[in-house]
C-alpha cells in the first residue's frame, strides 16, 4: 500500500513471512530515503491509523535540512 502523510509518500509492505511486521520506505523526489520498520509482538495486523501515527513520529525525528535522524 502507499500512504501519503504530511505531503511525504511511503510505500508500506507487510512482510509475508512475518505477520504484523511492516517495512515503510520513504519515497522522495530526490530518490528513496531511508525508511523504518514497525511490528506487533502479537503478530496482529496494523490498521492505517497506526501506520500514519508511526510515519508522523518518524518524520518528526528527521532533520529537514539533512533528511537524517538526529
Amino acid at each position: 500500500m502507499r500512504l501519503t502523510v504530511d505531503g511525504e509518500v511511503f510505500d508500506v509492505q507487510e512482510r509475508s513471512d512475518e505477520p504484523g511486521a511492516y517495512d515503510l520506505i520513504w519515497e522522495h523526489a530526490g530518490g528513496p530515503r531511508p525508511g523504518f520498520s514497525i511490528a506487533r509482538n502479537d503478530r496482529a495486523k496494523l490498521d492505517e491509523a497506526v501506520l500514519i501515527r508511526a510515519i508522523r513520529n518518524f518524520l518528526g525525528r528527521v532533520d529537514p535540512e539533512t533528511g537524517r535522524i538526529d
